[in-house]
């Protein structure tokens, strides 16, 4: 199992959701045994709303994550996700598989079930999972976001490089985007190579 998490909040509040998420994965998965990903995407959900007893009444704390979530063997990759995507390169070419667009935790819109993917994987394959600080970040010569197309485009063309280039041109691409402004969120990429 592998998984991207980004938590609401900043400072404290960011810092106690992301405890809440780290515990609940651990309760889900270890002690209670449950397997399937999006049945854990499920049961997180039940208790952030429960714990934080959200209700959807104006002016509520909406407090909660986004989240990729994979469980990998050789043969194939599981994935499942509220809002965060998770992006296979394979043969030079990107393949998106889109979270669900709904958060663990309370949402206005209708509470589905979560959606798991199963893709199997070949050898070379390099699989990506992220939060979106990178994409969002404020920068280049107009001050915009980076985006997420040019994101994914950022990751073809690094994904044949190793690990550690990978990560060399990340921070670098990532400090020449920003220049000046201040970094408007954390980052979180996880890459993992078959």
């Amino acid at each position: 199992y592998f998984a991207a998490v980004d938590c609401t909040g900043h400072g404290v509040s960011g810092a106690f959701m992301s405890i809440i998420g780290l515990s609940l994965l651990d309760e889900l998965v270890v002690n209670e045994g449950i397997e399937d990903i999006d049945k854990i995407l499920i049961k997180m959900r039940e208790h952030i709303i429960e714990d934080l007893q959200q209700t959807g009444e104006a002016g509520e704390a909406r407090d909660g994550m986004d989240i990729a979530l994979c469980k990998m063997n050789k043969e194939k990759v599981e994935f499942a996700g509220a809002f965060n995507p998770m992006v296979i390169i394979r043969n030079n070419e990107v393949i998106e598989i889109k979270g669900d667009a709904q958060p663990i935790g309370y949402y206005t819109g209708e509470q589905i079930p979560f959606t798991k993917h199963e893709i199997k994987i070949e050898k070379g394959d390099m699989l990506y999972v992220y939060s979106d600080g990178f994409q969002d970040q404020f920068g280049g010569e107009k001050s915009r976001k980076y985006m997420a197309g040019r994101f994914k485009q950022l990751l073809l063309n690094i994904s044949s490089d190793t690990c550690q280039e990978q990560l060399q041109t990340l921070n670098d691409e990532f400090e020449n985007w920003k220049g000046e402004n201040e970094q408007v969120d954390d980052i979180c990429i996880i890459g993992v190579r078959v």
